[in-house]
This record gives structure tokens, sequence and C-alpha cells, in this order.
């Protein structure tokens, strides 16, 4: 069992908005954090920074040595630009050189860290009906996001046997922040009066506060048991046009300006059939039967928290 005052983590994509989030809520807590950057930072605050780049092959592994836990996040935006052949190359590439790279070199070390958590995400489940609940036994479905997260997944193949390092995939849903993500994109929208839902609305959205992001990294630390795909949602996904609806409400605004399937595809082509017409009702039996807490099991209470708290 891990001692949470004297836990060492690293987290690759410690400049994203999850790995900015971890790092400060876990230094907050007295954990050592150690940030995985490309370029070193004046900024120092509670953390040491490792320096890597798989794409040179580029990595101190000493400062590796004697981590517990590593939690690669590292990987480019899927919603942040549209999805040119270039874009999806990329996309894929950063993930899988990534975490090959960092997986290979965790099987070196001579102290290697106790567990490696990797990011996925929900969209290895593919475009479900919302009425299929999927758990962590779930096939995986068809699209480039699926493909990707398969991929994702092989990349740590390395790491699948180790005696000594366990491995979880972490399947992300939505992540709900004010910083960033899909919340923080439909906020100014929302705010004039033009929100509403996309295609008919009814597609399921699987989500997750960043607020409860960090109590459920360190139940997976804590909890030995857990290994494998842990999907890290909420208990109670939403469909598009609840979620939408609920937001208005919060934000005293109309949410009835649907955004028309076709309309959703003429603006951003592939993606938005994946990402903004596409769900998954995904539920989070792994943690759940783990005896994980979450403090924002509700869409209403986790809007709330984040925008006015």
């Amino acid at each position: 069992m891990f001692e949470r005052k004297s836990l060492k983590i690293a987290i690759s994509g410690a400049n994203g908005m999850i790995g900015s989030f971890l790092t400060r809520e876990f230094c907050r807590d007295g954990i050592r954090v150690s940030r995985m950057l490309r370029k070193p930072e004046s900024d120092r605050s509670c953390d040491r920074q490792i320096i890597w780049d798989p794409h040179t092959g580029t990595i101190d592994t000493s400062l590796l040595e004697g981590v517990d836990v590593i939690i690669h996040l590292a990987g480019a935006g899927i919603a942040d630009k549209r999805w040119t052949p270039e874009r999806k190359k990329e996309i894929v590439e950063s993930r899988i050189i990534g975490t090959q790279f960092l997986a290979q070199a965790v099987s070196q070390l001579n102290n290697p860290p106790a567990l490696f958590i990797s990011a996925s995400a929900v969209g290895y489940y593919g475009n479900r009906p919302p009425e299929e609940e999927l758990d962590e036994n779930s096939s995986s479905g068809d699209g480039f996001l699926a493909e990707v997260c398969r991929k994702w997944e092989a990349a740590a193949a390395t790491l699948k046997n180790s005696e000594t390092t366990r491995l979880v995939f972490a399947r992300f849903g939505v992540v709900l922040s004010k910083e960033g993500g899909m919340l923080a994109r439909q906020l100014p929208i929302f705010k004039l009066g033009l929100g509403g839902g996309v295609g008919d609305g009814r597609q399921v959205l699987s989500w997750v506060s960043i607020e409860d992001l960090p109590g459920i990294m360190l139940h997976i630390i804590e909890h030995e048991e857990l290994s494998g795909p842990i999907n890290i949602v909420a208990p109670h996904p939403v469909s598009n046009r609840d979620f939408a609806a609920t937001l208005g409400d919060i934000l005293h605004r109309p949410s009835f300006f649907r955004v028309p399937a076709l309309g959703a595809k003429l603006l951003f082509g592939q993606m938005s059939e994946e990402v903004l017409l596409s769900g998954q009702n995904v539920k989070c039996r792994k943690l759940q039967e783990s005896g994980c807490h979450f403090f924002y099991p509700e869409l209403e209470k986790a809007i709330r928290h984040l925008l006015y708290s």
C-alpha cells in the first residue's frame, strides 16, 4: 500500500488540461510530482522536470528510477483541429510513438514504477446505441477513434506481462472543465443563448468532472487489484440533449438552438461524426465495484461546482 505523502509520480502531458490540474492538486497534497516536458521551464513550483522527446529517443531514465507511478497523458488533441489526413496521422503517431518509447524505457529500469497508467478514451467503444450499456469488458467499436484507442493501448505491450509494473488503461470520457475541452468551448455560445443539442440529441455523453480526477487516480494507485482498462467516467452519463438543457438551465439561458447533423458534418467533417454525433453509454464498473467515491456523480452538481465555486 502506498503512503500518499511519500508518493512519487511522473506525469507526461503535464502541461495539458488534465496533466496541469493533476500536478497542481497532487502538489497541494504534498505528493512529489515530476513533470515530463519537451523543454525545460523556469517555473519549478513543487515539482521537478524530466525532459523527454520520443521522436528523438531522448530521456534521462535515471530520473525515472524510483518513481512510484507514471501517469502517461501525452498526445495531440483530438478535437483541436479539423481532421485532415495530416492531422489524423499526428493524432495517431503522437500516441503510439510516445507510449511505445516510454513503456520500453520503463521496462529497462532497475527500479521501475509499481504502476503505469496510460491514457486512452471511451472512443475505444465506437458509436453505440443509447440503450446499450458498456463496461470494461465490452468490445471495441468501429471508426477512427476506436482504431486510435486500440493502437494506443497496444503500444504499451512491453509492460503487459511485467512482473513489477501494474498496467492500467485509463479510458477517459469527456472531461468537464471551465479551463478547456468541451465545456469551455460551449460556454460562450450558451451564454449568448445560442446553445443546444447536436443532431437528434440522443447520443450519450459519458463524462467526468476534472475535479474528480485526482481522487480517481489515487484510488487506482491504492487499489492494487485494479489493472487493464478502467473507464474514467461519472456514474450517470446523459444524452447530448439533456447535457444542453442542463447547461442552459444553470446559465439561465435558452438551449433550443439545435445544430443539425448535416450542418455539423459540413463544418467539421469526419470529426463531427465521431466526436459530436456519436455517443457511448459507458459505465464505470471497475471503479464502482472497488468502492471509488465520486464527489460529482451528477451532471448538474458537477457543472455548478465548476462554474461557481
